[in-house]
Formats: structure tokens, C-alpha cells, sequence
């Protein structure tokens, strides 16, 4: 049976995992908005480690041996988002087509992310993350730290997105549903007028996890392993705050719908704020 066939068959307990993840990927998760951002790097990754066995050869302890692997080349909150990618899929098998399938995921202890979320990089670090970066995504980091954007929403930009006279960017479909419209600082400009100038319609043809390996990469060289790619969003936002740009501004740029959602991302330095007390 060929792959398109495949993926047209429901699947049943002793189809493999492969056939199922393909199965779930044409009726159902391509239509998540998750799936075009990361979700389906995801599904590969379970194809890759997990197809092979038949759905009825799933248990708990298979689950488990998967996290423990997955914990020895990224972090718990990258393995715990691929068994929950993984879960969904199971439950909508489970749930939706009325498989009698087992809920192994219950007797499975999720992986736990300790990791501080906060760092937000200086000038200095930015800067040294960017020098070693590869030519082709030095840009894509640049308009992060540039537009406070997320990675998703820079990736997405076609030519048709972007207004260099009105130096602005427009943004469809965002993470909460909303299009919106994000001004552009003059370094912005000029980084995607260069990109305009490659002539594709698409601006960066590039995958989101691409993008996260090399910032991952090159922050670690530049001795900074706490800083990710979300970290350049809060380094935008504070600066912006800390030039006194009202929170509901603030808050039209980044796309959240309640300015509270900003005390997650703006961390000021005390310090930098003493001469207000005088």
C-alpha cells in the first residue's frame, strides 16, 4: 500500500504509529493553527522514534523510554510538548473515531521544565549571539529583537506583508486569532527591504526549528544558555516600556489582548529606575 493510500485508510489496532500519525495529520491536526508553526516538526520526530510499532504495541514503559531519550538531546519542555503532541493524537483516536485504545498517558509522568524564563540579554549579549549566527538566519533573529514578533509571525512575512513607507508589517492570523498591525524601526527597514530584494514572495523560506538550533548554538557559545529565541520578544518589550511607551501601546504591538500579560514578558532593571525616586 502506497503512502497516499495509506494515509486515506483509518487506521486499526495493528496499523503502525506511522500510518496513524499520518492518518490524524490529513483529517485533523493540519487544520490546527499549532501545526504549521512546530507541531508538524513534531510529528516527524515521532514517526522517526516511535512509527514502526503497531498502535497496540504502545504502553506506558515505551512512552517512558521515548522521554528518557528525548531528554538526552533537548530540554524537558521540548520532550514533554512531543508526548503531548504524541497524546492528542492517541485521544483523538480514543475519543473521536471511538478506538478501544488504553489511556497509557495517564501512567506517564511528564517531563518537568525548571528552566528560568526571564533572561533577557543585554545589548552586549545580543549583539555576540548575532556575529555567530549563520548569514541566513542572522536577519530572522535581528527582526525578532527589532519588533518584539514571535518567531512564527516573522517566518510567515511575505512581500504583499510589508509597507516600508509606512514602515509596518502586518500580521495575519496571529497566535490569538487577530491580525495586526506592528510599526517598524529603521533597522527593520533595511533588513527587510534586503529580503524583498531576493525577489521571493515568501521573505525567509526557512523552518522554525532551523531557527531555534542555531540561536540555541550560538547563545551557548556567547556564554549565554539561559537566553532563547522567546527571549529576544522580552528584550524589545522592556526597552520599549523603558522609553516610557504606554503599556496599552505596548500591548497593540505585541498582540496581548490584556496589558497583565505583559508583567510575563517586561522585567526592569531596578537600578535603571533609581533616579525616579529622588
Amino acid at each position: 500500500m502506497n503512502a497516499q493510500n495509506s494515509s486515506n485508510t483509518a487506521p486499526h489496532l495493528h496499523s503502525s504509529i506511522s500510518q496513524a500519525i499520518d492518518y490524524y495529520i490529513r483529517h485533523a491536526a493540519q487544520y490546527q493553527k499549532a501545526f504549521v508553526n512546530s507541531e508538524q516538526y513534531r510529528y516527524k520526530r515521532l514517526k522517526t522514534e516511535l512509527g514502526s510499532y503497531r498502535l497496540i504495541d504502545l504502553t506506558p514503559e515505551l512512552i517512558r523510554s521515548f522521554i528518557d531519550k528525548r531528554l538526552t538531546k533537548v530540554k524537558p519542555s521540548s520532550a514533554k510538548r512531543d508526548v503531548c503532541a504524541l497524546q492528542r493524537c492517541w485521544n483523538w483516536y480514543r475519543r473521536d473515531l471511538g478506538m478501544r485504545l488504553d489511556d497509557h498517558f495517564k501512567h506517564v509522568r511528564l517531563p518537568v521544565d525548571n528552566t528560568v524564563r526571564e533572561f533577557i540579554p543585554t545589548d552586549f549579549q545580543l549583539k555576540q549571539i548575532i556575529d555567530l549566527l549563520p548569514l541566513h538566519v542572522k536577519p530572522i533573529i535581528e527582526l525578532l529583537a527589532e519588533t518584539a514578533c514571535r518567531r512564527s509571525e516573522i517566518l510567515k512575512l511575505t512581500v504583499q506583508d510589508v509597507n516600508l513607507h509606512q514602515r509596518t508589517i502586518y500580521l495575519r492570523n496571529t497566535k490569538n486569532g487577530l491580525d495586526r498591525v506592528v510599526p517598524l524601526s529603521k533597522k527593520a527597514c533595511v533588513i527587510l527591504n534586503e529580503a524583498i530584494n531576493r525577489g521571493k514572495n515568501k521573505l525567509f523560506d526557512i523552518e522554525a526549528d532551523h531557527v531555534t538550533r542555531q540561536f540555541r548554538i550560538a547563545a551557548d557559545k556567547a556564554g549565554c544558555p539561559l537566553c532563547v529565541v522567546h527571549s529576544l520578544r522580552h528584550y524589545k518589550l522592556s526597552k520599549l516600556i523603558s522609553q516610557g511607551i504606554d503599556h496599552v501601546i505596548v500591548a497593540k504591538i505585541s498582540g496581548h489582548q490584556d496589558i497583565r500579560m505583559l508583567q510575563r514578558y517586561v522585567k526592569l532593571d531596578a537600578s535603571g529606575l533609581a533616579h525616579l525616586m529622588d
